[in-house]
């Protein structure tokens, strides 16, 4: 129906952590409580996008200005 359900994004992101270091899973209920700008208990394609949308915004200007990124990038890796 083109709205992510919390359960919905719990699955997606318990198949994510699966692969990742410990030290770097998600938390499913704190990002989905973030993603869910209205506060509707549904993340729309709308929400979805903008979460990503100001990450990348928020990952390149740390790698910008030289700060650490917990993304554990270089800059020539991020941009490669």
């Amino acid at each position: 129906d083109g709205n992510l359900t919390l359960d919905e994004f719990k699955a997606a992101c318990e198949l994510l952590n699966a692969r990742l270091p410990p030290d770097d899973t998600v938390r499913p209920d704190e990002l989905f409580r973030i993603m869910d700008i209205d506060a509707s208990g549904f993340v729309n394609l709308n929400e979805f996008c903008e979460a990503f949308r100001i990450t990348g915004q928020w990952a390149e200007a740390m790698l910008q200005s030289g700060d650490t990124c917990p993304l554990n990038l270089h800059k020539e890796e991020a941009f490669a």
